[in-house]
């Protein structure tokens, strides 16, 4: 995992030269945030159980019935030992510790599981374990213990959510939304509502469902307990939440937006793909052909649903990172800034930029630091900030390393956007 590896193993060896070790099962630190996690130990069948107003009487009921039911009804071993894994627990900041566009974002504990992400962003989902466990719900088992609940029957989205929350290690689900492509004027409702804890992904087919909120959903985007996290959410999903189901982020019972905490810690204007290479040092992959795909097939392709648990399974996994960087502060081996300190500028740690972004001598602005060097270079005019090629952050000049733009070595220290198109 490259960089967050290596912040993950400097992390304990500060707990443990601190006295303290590494916590790997439920229990809070004392003063820490955050409601208690469920105990790693337990059997996961609670919450696999049927909805018993949803069975047939035993009378009626088929034997491939009862076998489906008695697979839905079985706990998850994969969960039970994802669950099971160490974990890298990191401490809630103090409550004086804040963020201008994302307040609060460090003031509950996180956890990091052990998972080579690397691993599963290259598997092909045609050939990982799959699991009808009932007619419209379908379990699929990804590298590392990592699971995907497809719900296309309303009927399930009790137990699937049952099974998001046992697999739980810290208040954070990261939430997306899909829908079919749009062409000219013509509107389209939310066909997915995608929600992931650290270790397990839910699509819920709501173009399945009447485009509907079933009211188990709904109590659960409403759960003050849980902080849900979005990306970029303002530019597209709230309005296609509220126009499709008459709620929004303001409905629900905290929420995050990953965008805005990179961005005012040195990411800024970075689509999740470019800010997971960032921070995790891996190419997710980001098909303009599945993006722009139909979501409201009668079945989805593997593929689609490879992208959508992803995008919310690393969405959560980045900000966990980002998370660890905050907790343990330590010095870009290039750039020589502090690693994810946040700054009172919008766009930049470490001074980087103004609160409208990227202002160049001329008087023109821009929001991202990759055409605001563009411009820089086509102008002629002296860049104030650079773009670190070790931290991947827009850093204001001179570094404190005292390297400039392109005076260092190694394979450079800073990019400029001429060097790495935009992702």
């Amino acid at each position: 995992m490259g960089t967050t590896a290596h912040h993950q193993q400097q992390h304990q060896q500060k707990q443990q030269q601190r006295g303290g070790k590494v916590q790997q099962g439920g229990q809070k630190k004392r003063g820490l945030a955050g409601p208690a996690t469920p105990s790693p130990s337990s059997s996961l069948s609670e919450c696999c159980q049927l909805d018993r107003a949803h069975m047939a009487p035993a009378s009626t009921k088929s034997a491939k019935r009862k076998a489906a039911e008695a697979l839905l009804a079985a706990s998850s071993p994969t969960a039970v030992e994802q669950a099971q894994q160490p974990h890298v627990q990191v401490a809630a900041c103090a409550a004086d510790c804040s963020h201008s566009l994302a307040n609060g974002w460090c003031h509950t504990q996180v956890r990091l599981p052990h998972v080579d992400w690397g691993h599963v962003l290259e598997a092909e989902l045609g050939g990982v374990p799959s699991f009808k466990l009932a007619p419209g719900y379908e379990r699929i088992e990804l590298p590392g213990g990592l699971q995907v609940l497809v719900v296309e029957n309303a009927a399930y989205i009790g137990n699937a959510l049952g099974a998001l929350r046992a697999s739980m290690q810290d208040p954070v689900v990261a939430i997306d939304l899909e829908w079919r492509p749009e062409f000219g004027r013509r509107f389209t409702p939310v066909a997915m509502v995608q929600l992931a804890s650290s270790s397990v992904a839910v699509l819920i087919r709501t173009c399945r469902m009447s485009y509907k909120l079933p009211a188990v959903l709904k109590d659960f985007l409403k759960d003050p307990s849980i902080s849900l996290l979005g990306f970029g959410w303002a530019a597209s999903d709230e309005g296609k939440m509220q126009s499709t189901f008459g709620v929004g982020c303001k409905d629900f019972g905290r929420f995050l937006d990953l965008q805005a905490v990179a961005q005012g810690l040195g990411y800024c204007g970075f689509g999740l793909a470019r800010l997971t290479r960032a921070v995790l040092g891996l190419a997710l992959p980001k098909s303009k052909k599945v993006s722009m795909s139909n979501w409201e097939l009668a079945q989805l392709s593997r593929a689609q649903v490879k992208y959508a648990a992803l995008d919310v399974l690393v969405a959560g996994q980045v900000f966990r990172a980002l998370r660890l960087w905050h907790s343990s502060p330590s010095l870009c081996e290039v750039c020589h800034y502090d690693l994810a300190r946040v700054s009172s500028s919008s766009c930049s740690a470490g001074g980087g930029s103004s609160a409208s972004g990227y202002m160049c001598s001329c008087g023109k602005g821009f929001r991202d630091i990759r055409g605001y060097l563009q411009h820089c270079e086509r102008a002629d005019h002296k860049p104030k900030w650079a773009e670190c090629g070790g931290c991947g952050c827009a850093r204001r000049l001179p570094w404190p390393s005292g390297m400039a733009k392109g005076q260092a070595g190694g394979g450079g220290s800073s990019r400029s956007s001429s060097e790495e198109g935009a992702e």
